[in-house]
């Protein structure tokens, strides 16, 4: 590796193998030595650099913010939807799918580029952007699926149209409006008869009431012991709008989407559920995983395998939207 001064582009170390660096004040400590620095590094490799557990190629950047540091992997567009691809569906799916998939992390990171571009980077790489580990996952499927759609992103009406992609949507997807609250033509509610190979399209499980009550407590709403929870309103895909937690103390109304963030995603897996309350346990029964809000990734690989292109996935999880070069924005 070879380390830079962001700004002056000085030589600070050259041809090594590892790199230490701590916060010291104002200052850089690099491999033991004090650096005086006025915002950060560059690190150059002619191959991949390990930060942590993970692999990174292209450029990386390391920037005094706050008290600590923050690292910046400065790389090519398409290597980086390579990269998200492959963590993001599976490579073995139908290639069709593959695309359709490679369009829709496109345009959610050009979106994202072209409105950050005061910004130290523009997405992270975790599910609060899209999922990015570095290179060593991609493999000759993903890397054909993104090239031969090289530069291609959805557009509305002469705008980056404004994407999002879920696991399984069980059966039918959900509006943005009734999810987040603002609306977008194409970002609608539509049936969804593909997805039904999916792993999460049914489930099941049993929690003990005790550990809602614990959620409800931390957000300062303790409805003590629960008694009964009453499902007030569904949206147009059947998910759950709003509810109502009768206790022992008092009843409080709340929305799908809170119940999900107390139980923990990964258990309440989307709102389209059912609840009841058996003895001191909840019993919860519902289908789909994720927002449901968009492409169903399930929904997608259902319709590759039944012919359809990734052209004609797109269009029907984004209605109205067509496909066109990112490079009016990017330049």
């Amino acid at each position: 590796m070879r380390v830079r001064d962001m700004f002056s582009y000085k030589i600070l170390l050259d041809h090594i193998n590892r790199l230490t660096i701590k916060r010291r004040g104002r200052s850089f400590v690099l491999n033991g030595r004090n650096t005086s620095l006025s915002r950060g590094i560059i690190i150059q490799s002619h191959g991949p650099v390990k930060v942590g557990k993970h692999r990174y190629s292209g450029r990386l950047e390391v920037v005094a913010e706050g008290s600590g540091l923050t690292v910046v992997n400065d790389i090519d567009l398409e290597e980086y939807i390579v990269g998200v691809v492959s963590r993001e569906m599976s490579p073995s799916w139908p290639m069709e799918a593959l695309k359709a998939q490679a369009v829709a992390a496109r345009t959610y990171a050009v979106s994202k580029m072209v409105n950050s571009r005061e910004k130290l980077y523009d997405l992270v790489g975790t599910v609060m952007d899209q999922v990015y580990h570095g290179v060593g996952f991609d493999n000759d499927r993903v890397r054909k699926a993104v090239y031969s759609t090289r530069g291609e992103i959805l557009a509305y009406r002469g705008r980056i149209a404004r994407v999002f992609y879920h696991s399984t949507c069980g059966g039918r997807t959900e509006s943005a409006a009734d999810v987040w609250g603002f609306s977008e033509p194409y970002l609608i509610s539509v049936p969804c008869p593909y997805d039904s190979e999916s792993p999460a399209y049914f489930w099941k499980f049993r929690i003990n009431a005790a550990e809602l009550r614990k959620g409800l407590i931390l957000s300062g709403q303790d409805t003590g012991r629960i008694r009964k929870i009453t499902i007030l309103s569904r949206t147009k895909s059947r998910r759950v709008k709003r509810l109502r937690i009768t206790g022992t103390k008092r009843s409080v109304v709340l929305s799908g989407e809170d119940l999900r963030r107390m139980l923990g995603y990964n258990r309440l897996k989307s709102t389209r559920f059912t609840i009841e309350v058996d003895g001191r346990d909840l019993i919860i029964r519902g289908s789909g995983a994720g927002h449901g809000v968009g492409m169903c990734q399930w929904g997608a690989r259902g319709m590759a395998e039944k012919g359809f292109n990734y052209v004609q996935i797109l269009k029907h999880y984004f209605p109205g939207t067509h496909i066109t070069s990112c490079s009016r924005w990017l330049n």
